[in-house]
């Protein structure tokens, strides 16, 4: 679409406009160099095409807004409960899905409490932004209603025993905010997941990546993640072509490489092959004896 770049000594920016622009008609070429031109260096270039009806760029704004979708390390999937409460479909794939990945739960449901007094809800804004729970503010305007998660595991007798989210394992507590990436994310959007295998075990780190592949095939749906699981290095979940390496170089600046880029003969053993830094993108750590933090005697 464009290529902007900004000066190393600041000043203007240079914009280079893409294929899919020049093959437009010569009136839509000049119409999109005239707002490139123009736009403010602190303003985001796709932000003033787009708002300017550029043809082709409001589409492409649109995509960012709502088929993108960026999930951090520790963030919550927001109204998870009031979701669960009201789709049937998603709290049977809840269940289903943390049965089938060993986590010991065998059904999700939702507790509704309903016509609370207001006042006593004061921290409603901030009891709402737990995971687990929601408020709801009644159309009365006067009450709420607190919608909370349960986890029900099934024991050998056959009876059912309900824990709130907080008293299961970090790993289970990651995967209720994930699994909507398998629900959701398989419609024709771009997901990132930051540090994917943050408190989840190997195995159900390579489970999660195996249901999204089976789930979105034939999708125009992606997922791209980081993580530090080198056991995700076993050269079948994934292809080459998928797999980038980041490292930092001596002025801190990142810099990625795929693995694609190297020979087949240097992929065998993949994961042994990266800890031995092959690949590069690992850190080298200092022996703990040239520290000198124990005598106070300055590093080595």
């Amino acid at each position: 679409m464009y290529e902007r770049e900004a000066p190393p000594e600041g000043g203007e920016h240079a914009i280079k406009l893409g294929p899919m622009i020049l093959s437009g008609s010569v009136e839509q070429q000049q119409f999109a160099r005239f707002v490139a031109k123009g736009a403010p260096v602190q303003q985001p270039l796709l932000t003033e095409l787009a708002t300017r009806n550029v043809p082709g760029f409001t589409s492409l704004r649109d995509w960012f807004q709502h088929g993108l979708t960026i999930v951090g390390p520790s963030d919550p999937y927001a109204g998870l409960a009031s979701e669960l409460l009201e789709n049937s479909s998603l709290r049977k794939f809840y269940g289903d899905m943390l049965s089938a990945m060993g986590t010991g739960v065998s059904n999700v449901n939702v507790l509704k409490d309903k016509n609370l007094d207001l006042d006593q809800f004061v921290s409603a804004v901030s009891i709402s932004a737990m995971p687990a729970q929601q408020i709801i503010l009644e159309e009365n305007g006067k009450s709420v209603s607190r919608l909370k998660i349960v986890l029900e595991h099934s024991t050998r007798s056959g009876s059912t025993v309900a824990f709130p989210p907080a008293e299961e394992s970090d790993g289970t507590q990651r995967l209720l905010h994930l699994l909507p990436v398998l629900f959701h994310g398989t419609k024709g959007q771009c997901t990132v997941i930051d540090e994917l295998d943050r408190s989840l075990h190997t195995s159900l780190t390579r489970r999660f990546v195996e249901e999204f592949m089976t789930m979105a095939s034939g999708a125009l749906s992606q997922l791209i993640f980081t993580t530090h699981d080198t056991n995700l290095l076993n050269g079948r979940l994934v292809p080459p072509g998928s797999i980038w390496f980041v490292e930092k170089d001596d002025d801190g600046a990142s810099h990625l490489h795929s693995l694609a880029e190297y020979p087949a003969a240097q992929l065998e053993h993949l994961e042994e092959g990266y800890l031995q830094g092959r690949f590069g993108a690992i850190p080298f750590l200092a022996h703990r004896d040239n520290l000198g933090w124990q005598a106070g005697e300055p590093a080595a």
